[in-house]
């Protein structure tokens, strides 16, 4: 069992580091997918990169062009329009959401190993739809989500795309695919 996994058995206290969920709460009536993630490292924050995914190494919005056929997520994360990128995942109908609510990382490691005192966001998903379908992009937000989804209650469909570093496009398309994305 990963040292995550172990860490999130017992919910912890939180800390300073804190996830999007309260900035940006993308759910809503049309959400038909949500993309579940732990929580932005270090990598992804600072100067417009105040939101999922935005990490120079983070591929997401890349695997979301490719599918969709098109360009505009990586060239809005390049120029910081998180505006854009959130008008667009909303006619895509697809919204970000983090299993941790807080936390500490006391290394700034982008590595949920390193993560202590985490405390899950059980708040951020009460009241889903039960008919979107949640996506977890590694083992940890899949454990995790698990977690809140016994406590809250969720019957919704949940999946794990995985792979070594979470990101390869085929799994991504396929499971797009299966879901008629």
């Amino acid at each position: 069992m990963s040292k995550f996994l172990k860490t999130i058995e017992i919910d912890g206290c939180g800390g300073p580091y804190k996830s999007f969920n309260n900035d940006y709460h993308l759910i809503d009536e049309t959400t038909r997918v949500v993309i579940v993630g732990t929580i932005t490292s270090p990598q992804g924050r600072g100067i417009n990169k105040n939101f999922y995914y935005m990490s120079p190494y983070n591929p997401m919005y890349r695997i979301l062009d490719a599918y969709f056929k098109a360009t505009s997520f990586v060239k809005n994360k390049k120029m910081g329009n998180i505006d854009q990128i959130i008008k667009e995942l909303k006619e895509k109908r697809i919204a970000f959401i983090d299993v941790i609510g807080s936390c500490k990382n006391p290394h700034d490691s982008s590595l949920d190993d390193e993560l202590v005192d985490i405390k899950l966001d059980y708040k951020s998903f009460e009241g889903i739809n039960k008919n979107i379908i949640l996506i977890a992009n590694s083992k940890n937000a899949y454990q995790a989500l698990l977690k809140i989804a016994s406590k809250n209650k969720l019957t919704n469909e949940i999946r794990c795309v995985y792979a070594f570093r979470f990101y390869k496009q085929e799994n991504w398309d396929k499971v797009f695919q299966e879901i008629g994305l």
